[in-house]
């Protein structure tokens, strides 16, 4: 579908963000950067180019240069979804460190998505490896809530991180909160 949008008219700059994205979840990242930033060059006013941008770059092993961009994305659209919130989190936890403003930002995040999958993965990933147990196993009991079938097995087979050591990561923080 993006591709056709391209099709009929290649300045669609979300389309763009769209097909960056989707680059990086079949793992082929450095095509995902090269779209989503030529998204963002075309339409630096879309907040949702910048934050497809932000998960590329993530997905990239690239967080240090996500969160300005997922910064930016909730500037430019500070109603926005909880996934902008829960990708800056997100962002702040592959960084490593700043564990005060992943786990800030992952809870606006499910305040604004409080039935967002993704938002829940992230949040639960963010609060179990933040140490905040008892913050990821609620969130995870949620999750199954919204999703009974979600397991970090399966999800792990689809996580598009460049890094095997981020998807390591990231899976290690799903058991430890029962996932």
């Amino acid at each position: 579908m993006t591709q056709k949008a391209l099709a009929l008219d290649d300045a669609l700059a979300e389309a763009h963000a769209r097909l960056g994205y989707l680059y990086a979840f079949v793992n082929r990242h450095e095509e995902g950067i090269a779209e989503a930033e030529k998204a963002v060059a075309m339409d630096p006013n879309s907040a949702m180019a910048h934050n497809m941008l932000g998960f590329v770059y993530r997905d990239a092993g690239m967080p240090e240069e996500s969160i300005p961009v997922c910064k930016k994305s909730i500037r430019l659209e500070p109603f926005t979804s909880g996934i902008y919130y829960a990708n800056l989190g997100m962002a702040y936890y592959q960084k490593g460190g700043d564990c005060e403003e992943a786990v800030r930002a992952c809870e606006k995040g499910l305040e604004r998505a409080p039935e967002g999958t993704m938002v829940h993965f992230m949040a639960i990933t963010v609060f179990s490896a933040c140490g905040k147990e008892k913050e990821a196993r609620k969130t995870g009991k949620e999750l199954l809530r919204i999703n009974p079938k979600f397991s970090a097995e399966s999800f792990a087979k689809r996580i598009p991180y460049k890094n095997p050591k981020d998807k390591d990561r990231i899976v290690e923080a799903l058991r430890k909160a029962g996932l």
